[in-house]
């Protein structure tokens, strides 16, 4: 486990150091905005959010835990 930790660390890090730090830090537009940045972004939030969405959540735990749920407390007790 420690070592997937690691690995991932350092992808993190360098992903980073390489790539989102430069564009924060550098290309701007002549107002002062890091558009390459703001584009990556934009782009995270379109792609990231219906993943972690409260609708997404709740259908889940409906479909998953609360469904399940119910349909084990109406079948007959067996003793």
């Amino acid at each position: 486990m420690d070592q997937q930790d690691n690995a991932d660390a350092a992808s993190l890090y360098d992903t980073l150091e390489n790539e989102i730090v430069p564009l924060y830090y550098t290309k701007r537009s002549a107002d002062g905005l890091p558009g390459d940045w703001i584009g990556r972004i934009k782009e995270s939030i379109k792609t990231l959010a219906p993943r972690f969405s409260m609708t997404r959540m709740l259908k889940e735990y409906v479909n998953d835990l609360y469904l399940p749920a119910i349909s084990s407390a109406k079948e007959p007790q067996q003793d």
